[in-house]
């Protein structure tokens, strides 16, 4: 249903923010962008869980599924002895598949519910920034 996406996009987001609080405080040179992504995670969180609670109604949330959605994201476990290397390839694996989640979740909920697609979209773009910023931190520290 489209709560168990919206809780479950919540957990995802609070989850991602706490490794990256975690990677932040383990690896100096990762600090302040992984303590941004973890500021940004916390307001994903609470602007699609705004836009969806502000739009929804038992009878929408009843007799709306989300399609071949799969709840299947795994957040890494935080390792205390993972180099900088292996953090930045986990972040940019991590974020793809969340903005993937993304991307399938808004196209799966267009035609209902118009403004929570619309912040999922958004998440998405920032998400795609994030990977290429990642991806340019990974090659730069081989």
């Amino acid at each position: 249903t489209a709560a168990s996406v919206i809780t479950y996009l919540s957990k995802i987001e609070l989850d991602s923010a706490k490794l990256y609080e975690q990677w932040g405080r383990s690896h100096e040179k990762l600090r302040d962008p992984f303590e941004s992504f973890a500021k940004a995670n916390k307001k994903n969180e609470q602007r699609v869980k705004r836009a969806y609670y502000s739009v929804v109604s038992d009878a929408l949330e009843t007799g709306f599924c989300f399609k071949d959605l799969r709840a299947d994201i795994v957040i890494p476990e935080f390792s205390k002895g993972a180099s900088v290397s292996e953090v930045l390839n986990l972040a940019v694996r991590l974020e793809k598949e969340i903005q993937d989640f993304y991307v399938k979740a808004a196209n799966s909920s267009r035609a209902l519910l118009p403004d929570v697609p619309r912040q999922m979209d958004k998440v998405s773009q920032e998400r795609s920034k994030r990977v290429e910023q990642l991806q340019a931190m990974a090659a730069s520290n081989p």
